[in-house]
């Protein structure tokens, strides 16, 4: 054996025990992250709250959304809907402005944002909001109708200046689709772990609460917005750096946003690349040695199981990593899917595991080779 043979090898074993630690961590924080249950009688302490929806060329989902958050049991005159028109190319804003006036909410605004991106229609939206609490979400969401209470419930509890609270895909159909949501359930267990710890890795906009105050406070987006992606991932990290702040993940079934998994593959890397372009812009070290992590694991398990054509020798190592990587990740997103209810899911995970090396590589490398497009409109990276 070489030394550059021993070198790999040490270099792989290195990479594998820090990978099942960093899971083994997250395993823990999922596990030790209690379910929260609202009373069954919530006697708020009017907290005001406004929802704002960032929209562009959603003119197939905004009807749906705006019904579900009419079905809510939150009192009605602490609820503020804000609506943002992100320069849509369709008939947005007009089916948002007939259905806002057909539900008869107590109060709602719609705005067109003066300037492009979501990062802009948000503020914009936060500009207008007279809410305390400030509670994001996108156009191709529905809500169980307990969520906005269950939200205000633990804001109440906690006293949390940022809320994650979980999304989960429904009505999936073919075998892409539920691989998605099995992965998709993945990350957002992975919020919610990593938050236990007090240090969050991931959250997710599309079910996000925060106080108006502190968003002012950390002046926004300012900083990076002129990165298109990350409105969600780069308050958090600024809202992490305020010694007082407090970040929660809200663990509840009523506080589940739904959304649909993307039934097909282009659309699914666009995105996929989209949300990694942001990575680059992080500044967290800790973050990006756990992505390093992640990242080395899955590209060792490729490499090695493309160095089997050329000699035979890595076909024991390619075994050892895929092994111990597919051991920890099922256990991981066993958790997951159980607390998600869709425990079935979990028989597609050997076909994640195939498939997710490749997946990782690709949109990490090519989400900063070219350009990156999202509904008509080319990111910046």
């Amino acid at each position: 054996m070489t030394v550059f043979s021993s070198l790999f090898i040490y270099f792989l074993l290195a990479v594998s025990v820090l990978y099942v630690l960093v899971f083994s961590f997250l395993i823990v924080g999922w596990i030790r992250t209690k379910e929260y249950f609202p009373a069954q009688k919530n006697n708020f302490s009017n907290t005001k709250i406004s929802i704002i929806i960032p929209v562009r060329n959603e003119e197939k989902n905004i009807s749906n959304c705006l019904e579900s958050l009419s079905q809510q049991d939150y009192p009605k005159e602490l609820t503020e809907i804000i609506v943002i028109d992100d320069l849509s190319e369709d008939a947005t804003e007009s089916i948002a402005k007939a259905v806002l006036e057909k539900l008869f909410f107590e109060k709602f605004i719609l705005l067109n944002s003066k300037k492009s991106g979501k990062k802009n229609a948000i503020t914009f939206g936060i500009e207008k909001a007279s809410g305390t609490l400030i509670i994001t979400t996108d156009a191709d969401c529905t809500f169980h109708k307990e969520w906005l209470s269950a939200i205000v419930s633990f804001y109440e509890k906690e006293q949390a200046q940022l809320i994650m609270a979980p999304v989960v895909f429904t009505n999936e159909k073919s075998i892409f689709e539920k691989i998605q949501s099995l992965e998709f359930s993945g990350l957002v267990a992975t919020a919610g772990a990593s938050a236990y710890f007090n240090f969050p890795l991931m959250c997710n906009g599309a079910n996000l609460a925060y106080e108006k105050r502190i968003f002012e406070e950390v002046n926004g987006f300012e900083g990076n917005e002129k990165i298109d992606s990350g409105d969600d991932l780069f308050l958090m990290e600024k809202i992490r750096k305020v010694k007082s702040a407090k970040i929660k993940f809200l663990k509840s079934a009523k506080a589940l946003v739904t959304t649909s998994a993307l039934s097909d593959i282009k659309s699914f890397i666009s995105q996929r690349k989209r949300w990694a372009s942001k990575t680059v812009h992080l500044k967290n070290k800790v973050v990006l040695f756990i992505g390093a992590i992640i990242w080395l694991m899955n590209f060792l398990v490729l490499l090695t199981g493309c160095l089997i054509v050329y000699n035979s020798r890595f076909v024991a190592l390619f075994f050892f990593l895929f092994i111990i990587k597919g051991i920890i990740d099922f256990l991981f997103l066993f958790l997951a899917v159980s607390f998600f209810k869709k425990r079935n899911y979990i028989a597609y995970a050997l076909l994640l595991q195939v498939l997710y090396p490749i997946y990782v590589i690709y949109v990490s490398v090519f989400s900063r080779l070219g350009k990156v497009k999202w509904k008509n409109r080319v990111i910046s990276k």
